[in-house]
């Protein structure tokens, strides 16, 4: 019983040392592929509302007039088919605001939770454009856009010329 006790304590350290090996692995890849954790990270109950006047960020709202360097880098919204990493449907996470408020860097990655949400987004982008609000949007790959699109050089100066700029 002696030897047969030791085996089944040495597998028992196996299996756990094993558990928790593989419990390891599963954490760093669920970090890696969720995106930079070093940003604000917007939970369920904060809310962020974006508005031609402004911008609230779990509560405490932002006017627009005292934004600066306003970006967007929009990705995707949950569902979306992703050709960046292979035919992955998108998770809707990785969409990123930045600015400067009153000499303060602000940064938050947020949730596009469908193509409605998408398009919410892209009707307040359209009056920012109207009212001639300074910011800039990205796609995934960091090239700007304007209304989500990448537009050639014809297309670009129908836009200008359609939002008088």
């Amino acid at each position: 019983m002696g030897a047969v006790g030791a085996v089944i304590i040495g597998l028992n350290i196996l299996a756990t040392l094993l558990f928790l090996g593989t419990l390891a692995f599963v954490l760093i890849i669920a970090i890696i592929k969720k995106g930079n954790i070093g940003l604000n990270i917007l939970s369920a109950k904060e809310k962020l509302v974006i508005t031609s006047n402004g911008i609230s960020i779990a509560g405490k709202t932002c006017d627009i007039n005292d934004i600066k360097d306003l970006r967007f880098q929009i990705n995707s919204y949950k569902g979306a088919r992703s050709s960046r990493k292979g035919l992955d449907i998108s998770e809707g996470i990785e969409n990123y605001l930045s600015f400067t408020y009153k000499d303060k860097e602000v940064q938050y990655r947020f949730y596009l939770n469908s193509a409605k949400h998408t398009q919410i987004l892209g009707e307040v982008f359209d009056e920012f454009y109207r009212r001639k609000i300074p910011f800039i949007e990205t796609d995934a790959n960091g090239y700007q856009t304007w209304l989500f699109k990448r537009l050639n050089e014809k297309e670009l100066a129908a836009f200008k010329e359609k939002y008088g700029y």
